[in-house]
């Protein structure tokens, strides 16, 4: 309710597909998460509440609020002299995807389908689903696993 009685602030429903509520939005204001990101490609600013692995772009296109004393400043200042910068977000997008393995990070590794496991022993689909499921997630580690090997070897220089 406090939210809502702030002018120009309004609540979207979880529901909402994000590129409508950014490309409506002046400005975009997150705690944490990929709609910040997705908010930077539609060049739309962005001021960040939490800590994100893109906030060091440039001040110009988002901002880190640091301090709630100066963040009416921060975002009258990204409206006012908001400026997309294209070479820095392609040289971002470029080195996370050089600096990156392929994954299935949310529904392999950390299990988000399939969490609850009902009794398998009755239903022998459900078990070779399972099966099937947890030999993905072990190749999907030793993916992860042996990309995180080779980064940190560490190459003698001459």
């Amino acid at each position: 309710r406090k939210l809502l009685e702030i002018p120009n602030v309004m609540l979207a429903h979880p529901s909402l597909k994000s590129r409508e509520l950014i490309s409506d939005a002046r400005l975009i204001t997150i705690i944490v998460g990929s709609i910040g990101f997705e908010a930077l490609m539609l060049k739309k600013p962005v001021v960040v509440l939490g800590r994100t692995a893109f906030e060091f772009l440039p001040s110009s296109m988002i901002r880190y609020a640091d301090s709630p004393g100066r963040l009416g400043n921060d975002i009258q200042d990204l409206l006012e002299n908001y400026e997309y910068n294209e070479t820095a977000l392609v040289s971002y997008i470029a080195a996370v995807i050089n600096n990156s393995v392929p994954v299935d990070f949310y529904s392999k590794l950390i299990g988000r389908k399939g969490v609850y496991s009902p009794n398998i022993d009755q239903d022998s689909s459900l078990k070779e689903e399972l099966d099937h499921n947890e030999l993905e997630r072990k190749k999907q580690i030793q993916r992860l696993a042996d990309y995180l090997v080779n980064r940190l070897k560490i190459v003698p220089q001459s």
